[in-house]
């Protein structure tokens, strides 16, 4: 919360501690993403965002190898697209955003008993549909509260992406499985998993069904 603070204790003594009131004044755009303290003459200095590197150095290096580190055997969120005017037209000649999953494994997976949420503390929100993806493969889910001008033989949940960033998750229904946290994007901009990388970031065009770019 705003109000805690981080102590930072060697041999059970306190020699520095941070304030998230203070990270996050007049960072609001920071609030609910990794971020990357630096300090100056031992006191906080700024806050920026950054991918998350746990336990490994903070550069492209460390991203990636914490990101292949907690990326699932499975199923895995590969692309989203939080304001498509270009890709996969409805019946009714419009467009509805959408999340692409992967199978990462060499087995085909159900998506039965799977789910995708914009809420931690909700896991079950949208229920996957039952269907199997092939090892290799991918599958297109839709995002819609409505239902309305979804392809003829795709899936969706009932809920609605946020252009403007928000974070995504896969899970089990008990717990978190996979998940990303999407910033703004523009028209028909396309965030996720870059071909051969675990971690994300922005792509080079939304490739729904096939190898991102």
């Amino acid at each position: 919360t705003d109000a805690s603070n981080i102590f930072f204790t060697s041999n059970g003594k306190k020699y520095t501690e941070l304030s998230i009131a203070k990270v996050l004044d007049g960072n609001e755009e920071l609030r609910g993403q990794s971020i990357q303290i630096s300090y100056e003459n031992g006191s906080f200095s700024k806050a920026t965002p950054a991918r998350p590197s746990l336990g490994f150095t903070n550069n492209n290096e460390g991203i990636e190898l914490y990101a292949q580190s907690v990326r699932p055997d499975g199923i895995e969120i590969s692309e989203v697209v939080t304001s498509n005017k270009a890709y996969l037209k409805g019946n009714n000649s419009t467009y509805t955003d959408f999340v692409e999953l992967y199978n990462n494994s060499d087995r085909d997976i159900s998506l039965s008993g799977l789910y995708l949420t914009d809420k931690d503390k909700k896991l079950t929100k949208g229920a996957l549909p039952d269907i199997t993806v092939k090892a290799r493969s991918y599958v297109v889910i839709f995002c819609s509260s409505t239902g309305e001008n979804i392809p003829s033989g795709y899936h969706y949940v009932d809920f609605a992406l946020s252009a403007v960033g928000e974070s995504l998750y896969l899970t089990d229904g008990t717990k978190i499985l996979d998940g990303v946290t999407t910033p703004t994007l523009g028209l028909n901009e396309a965030y996720g998993r870059p071909a051969n990388s675990a971690s994300f970031g922005y792509l080079a065009q939304a490739t729904p069904n096939k190898l991102n770019a």
